[in-house]
């Protein structure tokens, strides 16, 4: 279990790492976050029908999401997004900063939605801020959750590089304790790469992690060892919360 304030609330609802029964497991990454501010849904994965079935298995009704916000243009984190105009009326989305096609954007207004590109910084809820991040010839936007513990961190792909998106998230919000959740893209990299990511991570703030998506599973035990009793098991279904 994933700490974070009082009323705050993050389930994974599409996932390639299977974590609970019941499920579709497909490659991509959604995750829904549950606060007194209402319902915001992070990336929609790659399939809509299994991104609604998922969600009315977990309960979690699709008109109470008011805020969609999208990490990057990749087919598994935007694949959901067909769904997203039928969840309610007037529902905003914070496009993605890498090549959005305009025609989908303009289409997503045509059925409803409230389209707009994120900006570095931007608070989009009272507890929430987008954090932009250019890097290695790629761009993606984060989503940072603030607590009575910390800054939660939600990554989609973490393309740019996740030490990168860490650093560009401490330039911009107040250095406090950072929990990470989400894909990271370390599928590539040897275990000891791994570890000096993970320790860099240490270095930059981070007490806790929870990798899933395209983290791959040998750099989930390298970060595993690399953070002990601060790394958390995720994956589709898995629930944070206080």
């Amino acid at each position: 279990m994933l700490w974070c304030g009082v009323d705050t609330k993050l389930q994974v609802v599409f996932d390639n790492k299977y974590l609970a029964f019941g499920l579709s497991a497909a490659w991509g990454f959604a995750c829904i976050v549950i606060s007194p501010e209402g319902q915001v849904l992070f990336d929609t994965g790659a399939s809509p029908g299994i991104l609604c079935a998922n969600m009315e298995v977990l309960g979690i009704d699709p008109s109470d999401v008011g805020l969609v916000v999208l990490s990057h243009s990749h087919y598994d984190h935007i694949g959901g997004l067909p769904a997203v105009p039928s969840f309610a009326k007037g529902v905003e989305i914070c496009l993605p900063p890498d090549s959005f096609p305009q025609e989908v954007a303009e289409r997503l207004r045509d059925l409803g939605a409230s389209a707009a590109p994120g900006r570095n910084g931007q608070k989009i809820r009272p507890d929430m801020n987008v954090i932009l991040t250019e890097a290695n010839s790629r761009k993606e936007q984060s989503l940072a959750i603030r607590t009575e513990a910390g800054i939660l961190l939600l990554t989609g792909c973490a393309h740019p590089g996740i030490v990168e998106i860490v650093e560009q998230a401490r330039k911009t919000l107040p250095p406090e304790p950072l929990f990470i959740i989400g894909g990271l893209h370390l599928l590539k990299l040897a275990g000891e790469q791994v570890r000096r990511t993970g320790l860099r991570l240490r270095d930059l703030g981070a007490t806790r992690i929870a990798p899933s998506h395209c983290t791959g599973d040998t750099a989930c035990a390298v970060l595993r060892e690399v953070f002990g009793e601060g790394y958390v098991e995720s994956g589709l279904g898995a629930i944070i919360e206080p």
